[in-house]
């Protein structure tokens, strides 16, 4: 079985959360940044206190068409990463007013979920995809195969971001880890049902696919069902595709190339560690993603993990997307023990600073 979300895992969108740190802007008279949870996120200065309960809403939330949200009409009422008077500002605060008039704080736990309650949707970038790709609206393929994503063999791919979930940095010290590239591209999962060596799961992050598209090029490409076959069905194989005509291409590839992240061993229902992933790609013959760091013990605090996210991809003149964190061992046991740190830098790209 995959690995069951938890609450350390799923991330809400829009939740109760306090403001731990106040801090002005020095070239501005009327703006501060505050901290909530491990993100900042400019506000007007006064408008809130140290200490208070808001309702905080991350970066690619969709919100609501309501009274309250009307300024974000324009934005098409996405919240993204900004950049204001030279600080990065990443969510949304809006008092517990919007809740109701009379709501209040005690009326609230800090980390209370609110997405479904505010009806907050998530900010989707398409996958990738081919015109001859079948209908995703039907569910089912030509022949009546389910689109529905195999969780029974394996989780779909999402890392946790840090500064959602900061109690990872207490998971994590004083432990052996490593650090990889994040991969500007689409995630694919690979899989064949060890009870019938026939039936190849070809899927996207989301969703099974059929027909020639970039998930089924890739596989065709590093003989990813041959070998499977060879294994007996044993590995179902987690990677990114990255290459021409996917995202923007920020690696500079001419071809299309995947790097393995996770392997999951079916036959003992156990995700690899690092030296069980690294020996099976090389049986395989799969490129890996690039590890840039690996350690004895963890001892970094958020804003280490910001700076060393910071960097290009290799042989581009572009910022990469970021860090992957992870336990070199039991990184999968009782929960994900691994967590994304996204480059300040990538999310402003092409931005318009304020």
């Amino acid at each position: 079985m995959g690995i069951s979300p938890s609450k350390d895992t799923i991330r809400s969108l829009a939740s109760i959360q306090e403001i731990t740190k106040i801090e002005d802007i020095n070239n501005s008279t009327n703006l501060a940044v505050a901290q909530v949870l491990g993100w900042q996120v400019v506000i007007k200065r006064n408008e809130f206190q140290v200490g208070q309960k808001i309702v905080y809403f991350e970066i690619d939330s969709i919100l609501p068409a309501a009274d309250w949200s009307d300024f974000m009409k324009g934005r098409k009422y996405r919240v993204k990463t900004v950049q204001l008077r030279g600080e990065i500002s990443q969510g949304l605060i809006m008092p517990l007013t919007i809740l109701g008039k009379n709501a209040k704080e005690s009326d609230f736990e800090i980390g209370k979920d609110l997405t479904d309650i505010l009806n907050v949707k998530k900010f989707e970038e398409e996958e990738i995809e081919d015109e001859d790709l079948v209908n995703e609206n039907t569910m089912k393929s030509s022949d009546g195969k389910s689109l529905a994503f195999p969780n029974n063999f394996i989780a779909k791919t999402d890392e946790p971001r840090i500064q959602s979930f900061p109690k990872y940095l207490d998971k994590f010290q004083g432990k052996p880890y490593y650090a990889t590239i994040k991969y500007d591209g689409t995630s694919a999962t690979y899989i064949l049902d060890p009870k019938d060596l026939n039936e190849f799961y070809v899927c996207s992050r989301k969703n099974r696919r059929f027909g020639d598209n970039v998930y089924s090029k890739a596989a065709f490409k590093y003989k990813i069902e041959e070998k499977l076959k060879e294994e007996k069905g044993r590995y179902a194989i987690q990677c990114e595709i990255y290459g021409p005509k996917i995202q923007k291409n920020y690696l500079c590839m001419k071809k299309i190339t995947i790097a393995v992240f996770t392997i999951k061993d079916l036959f003992e229902d156990k995700y690899l560690d690092l030296e069980e992933m690294i020996a099976i790609c090389k049986k395989m013959d799969l490129p890996m993603v690039e590890i840039i760091e690996k350690g004895d013990a963890f001892t970094y605090n958020l804003q280490d993990l910001k700076e060393k996210s910071k960097g290009s991809y290799p042989n581009s003149k572009f910022h990469r997307e970021g860090l992957v964190f992870r336990l070199q061992k039991d990184w999968h046991k009782n929960a994900r023990n691994s967590f994304k740190i996204i480059n300040d830098d990538f999310l402003l790209m092409g931005k318009q600073k304020i």
